[in-house]
């Protein structure tokens, strides 16, 4: 394969599923001799050590989509990228425009992360007017779509109303070997419980953090000496402190807040717990079964069904059925899954499986 000139645009690099499969998918092409370009709205981000030497940052200083038209077609100028890939929805229809515009020969390539229908059913009139519009009229159009699960594209096609001949599913590149020395990490005090759940995600309404809480208070009248790490920040943060006052859950369940390892407490936990509304993939229940970690998960649209194989390789619960997913926690604590098979499963989603499936993207 002769050298690729590839660009990968994105808002920022903080902390989300999208910007570390950039990163991964960077890092990769750059080690396969590719020369490759970051290029963020935002020089902002907690995720900048884990870029390769070999790969260029640069940022635009932009945030919405006219800004990205403005600034956009100046840095394109000159530098003759190969292939462009986008994650977001404004800078694919920005990059559409001006591949039309300006008449690039750059390869368009944007990445669908996220369960389109359900997106439209939770956002006001207007706004799901016009992302239907946007996805159905630019994005559609672009010289290929790359799903991150059969989910996220079979929504995307139903939004679109057609079968769309370009759209791929390739999986997240979601680890490495680098996450076992991670996991490897000492904390600098032990877990506290004999047993012990983890979260890792943003404690935003999508995550559904209040949902697990209902369900780790039911959990607590059948199991003793139980324990719940949250490893994630967000604007739900004060409400999930005020429901552990009012539960008398302080002493049991542990606000930890952003952490750049979380690897090191996910290794020593009993089992990861997903609460999500809706998903894209669900990197973090992958990076779980790599550490072979036994994972319970809502069975919401997209990801966590094809990753765990309708149940084969974890449990799965409705959508805020407290009830449910309570049984499951029980259930995967006291008859968790072999480690090994586990670790088979996750092997499927290893970075250079899926870097190798993108280089095909590039030929």
């Amino acid at each position: 394969m002769s050298v690729k000139k590839v660009l990968f645009i994105i808002q920022d690099l903080d902390y989300g599923g999208a910007e570390k499969v950039f990163i991964s998918l960077a890092n990769g092409f750059a080690k396969e001799g590719h020369s490759v370009c970051i290029l963020l709205g935002k020089r902002t981000g907690v995720y900048f050590d884990l870029v390769d030497k070999a790969v260029v940052i640069e940022d635009l200083d932009a945030i919405t989509l006219l800004d990205f038209c403005r600034k956009l077609p100046g840095f394109l100028k000159n530098r003759e990228f190969t292939h462009v890939f986008t994650a977001f929805d404004y800078i694919s229809v920005a990059v559409y425009l001006i591949k039309k515009w300006k008449k690039y020969n750059f390869k368009f390539i944007a990445t669908l992360h996220y369960d389109l229908p359900y997106q439209l059913s939770i956002i006001p009139k207007i706004n799901k007017v016009w992302l239907s519009w946007i996805n159905k009229t630019f994005i559609a159009k672009a010289d290929k779509l790359i799903s991150v699960s059969k989910g996220v594209g079979r929504g995307f096609e139903k939004v679109v109303g057609k079968h769309i001949n370009n759209l791929q599913t390739i999986y997240n590149p979601v680890f490495s070997d680098s996450i076992f020395s991670y996991a490897a990490e000492p904390l600098k005090e032990p877990l506290k419980g004999k047993k012990n759940i983890i979260f890792i995600g943003r404690l935003v309404e999508q995550k559904a953090p209040l949902f697990l809480l209902k369900a780790f208070c039911l959990v607590q009248k059948e199991l003793q000496d139980l324990h719940l790490y949250i490893l994630a920040d967000g604007p739900l943060r004060a409400e999930m402190e005020e429901y552990l006052i009012k539960n008398k859950l302080t002493d049991f369940v542990h606000l930890v807040g952003f952490d750049p390892n979380p690897y090191k407490f996910l290794a020593k936990g009993n089992l990861l717990v997903l609460s999500s509304l809706y998903e894209g993939l669900g990197n973090v229940i992958i990076e779980a079964l790599a550490l072979g970690i036994n994972v319970v998960s809502t069975d919401c649209d997209s990801g966590p069904c094809e990753i765990l194989d309708n149940g084969k390789y974890g449990w799965l619960s409705p959508i805020n059925d407290a009830n449910k997913l309570s049984d499951n926690i029980i259930d995967a604590l006291e008859n968790p899954m072999d480690s090994f098979i586990l670790q088979t499963r996750a092997g499927m989603f290893r970075e250079s499986v899926i870097v190798k499936e993108y280089l095909t993207v590039l030929a």
